[in-house]
């Protein structure tokens, strides 16, 4: 099994890079890629916190107890999420063949580095699998049904709260999305893209329209464009601790605190296919709108007096 490198992704968070660390190292990674980027001009907190982050690292890196290769790029320069990260992945893939992604609110089981090695070498030369995710939802609002017989599924969408890909396919990626504008005029290829949550289109416009700084919906874009899928695990082998208001993307949000997954010997999905349930729950697992609660009670009373149910609650992408 080839092990790829870890890439470390980190800002200005010196509390959050520290339990990422933890979780990290005690896994014993043996090569790492530290990217850090700069601080916003004039912007004394991140001067001060972007220091506090390479402390951090540096202490953590100094107490190990093995031998690890570590190269470390600290910019000067701020170049944002989008270009730093695109950055960051495009360096280390100029030198290997597959890369492990970590961000520095990124919590991982010990058992992530295992799994995430696993499936890249396995779906290596699968050129229908984009990425590897190591995030799944949280129990509570995703329940894997407990008759599928795998323990990943094909999903539509890549979950990149610790992630991995290939060189082959990160330098295939269109990311001047030159697909948009047929894309776009087309409600069919719309909804299709829609399949891992009602959200997408509208990531991919405001990416499109320059309100956004993201990177991955162009990558999932390409994904969509080519075919492909993300391998997702049934159960999370990580968890965000960062969704307290102090990232570019997560705003205040709960993320529930299950246990994460502990398995290293996984049942493959080799036939690669959407399952519908599963995809059905995705969908409504990231769907915005929801019916109001008088109409829940409608459905509620129907359903007792043994007639059909007047309003749609979730919707399903496979019926």
């Amino acid at each position: 099994m080839t092990t790829a490198p870890v890439l470390l992704i980190v800002f200005n968070r010196p509390e959050h890079t520290q339990k990422m660390l933890e979780s990290l190292l005690v896994q014993r990674p043996s090569e790492l890629y530290v990217f850090q980027d700069g601080p916003r001009v004039n912007n004394t907190y991140d001067l001060e916190n972007c220091q506090l982050v390479r402390n951090v690292i540096e202490e953590q890196l100094q107490n190990l107890s093995y031998d690890i290769i570590v190269h470390k790029y600290y910019s000067d320069i701020n170049r944002g999420c989008r270009d730093a990260i695109i950055h960051a992945i495009t360096s280390v893939l100029e030198v290997h063949e597959s890369v492990v992604i970590i961000e520095d609110d990124i919590v991982t089981s010990p058992a992530f580095l295992t799994y995430m090695n696993k499936a890249l070498d396995h779906y290596k030369n699968n050129m229908s699998v984009h990425s590897i995710s190591g995030y799944s939802p949280s129990p509570g609002r995703f329940e894997i049904y407990d008759t599928y017989s795998y323990d990943v599924f094909a999903s539509p969408r890549l979950f990149g709260w610790g992630w991995g890909t290939w060189r082959d396919r990160w330098f295939a990626v269109d990311w001047s999305m030159s697909y948009y504008d047929e894309f776009i005029r087309n409600t069919a290829q719309i909804e299709a893209f829609n399949r891992g949550g009602d959200d997408m289109t509208t990531m991919l416009i405001d990416e499109k329209e320059g309100r956004s700084s993201a990177w991955d919906v162009q990558f999932v874009f390409d994904q969509f464009k080519k075919h492909a899928v993300s391998i997702v695990p049934c159960v999370s082998y990580t968890k965000n601790i960062g969704c307290d208001g102090t990232g570019t993307h997560c705003s205040i949000v709960r993320i529930n605190d299950s246990e994460l997954c502990q398995k290293t010997t996984l049942r493959w999905l080799d036939t690669l296919y959407f399952d519908k349930r599963i995809i059905n729950l995705l969908y409504n697992t990231f769907t915005k709108t929801r019916r109001p609660l008088w109409q829940k009670a409608i459905n509620y009373i129907a359903r007792k007096l043994g007639k059909k149910a007047p309003f749609l609650i979730k919707k399903k992408v496979y019926a």
